[in-house]
Formats: structure tokens, sequence, C-alpha cells
């Protein structure tokens, strides 16, 4: 690609991030790492927060703990598409297969394990926003 070509790239608006977890220290690394990236971050500490978020602010992408203090990350982002598509990232402390494949079947396209990467949380969030080719 020419150097016009990464310009238009860069110069591009980064989708916007809806980050819900209920440990504060999680979404202020993971909010930091990506607006560091490009992308406005809207951040909440539970499901209803979230909600509330996402409804005043709206968002691209949802990243979403699954277990939250004040509900389910599944039924947050189901209420979300009730409302509008929203390509979403879980992140779970769970690595079984069943909180996996419940996360994939309620609509996630990616689920992150914790101890976060948060590079990993980044790639997840390109290539679920990524345009089909």
């Amino acid at each position: 690609m020419t150097a016009a070509g990464d310009e238009m790239l860069r110069a591009q608006p980064r989708p916007s991030v809806l980050l819900v977890d209920d440990d504060e220290e999680v979404v202020e690394v993971v909010a930091r790492l990506l607006r560091a990236a490009g992308h406005e971050v809207h951040t909440a500490l539970g499901c209803r927060e979230g909600l509330r978020v996402a409804l005043r602010f709206g968002c691209d992408v949802l990243v979403s703990d699954l277990r939250l203090g004040d509900g389910d990350g599944c039924d947050l982002l189901r209420a979300l598409r009730a409302w509008r598509p929203v390509p979403a990232v879980a992140v779970t402390a769970y690595a079984d297969g069943e909180t996996r494949l419940r996360a994939l079947r309620a609509g996630f396209a990616a689920v992150v394990l914790k101890p976060l990467e948060v590079a990993d949380v980044a790639a997840a969030v390109a290539a679920v926003t990524r345009p089909a080719a």
C-alpha cells in the first residue's frame, strides 16, 4: 500500500466501543488501550448501566464480561440487539467449553479469556468490526 493509502486508513474513524465489566481496573486498562488505538470508548460497570450508556451514546461494538454483578453479558447483548444489531466480544474468566458455547450462542462473535491480554481485546474488536471482503 502507498503512504497515502496508509494515511487514509489511519484517518478513518475507528468503531465506538461500549466496554462493560464489573471490575473497575479492567475497565480502566482496556478503555485506555482502545482509546490509544483510536476508538471512542464508553464504559459501564454493570448490565443496567451498560444499557443506559448504550441507549444514550450508541456503540458500534460491545465488549462485555459475561458474569456481571447485576446480570449477564448475554442478556445485555440480547437487549442491545433488540434495539439495533451490534457485533460483540465477550470477556470471561471461565475457560470451560460450556461458557464459551453459551457466549457464542448468545451472539458474541469472539470470546477473550481473563486474565486479559489487552492486545487480544483490541484484536478481537478489530476482527468483529472489519468490513466483509
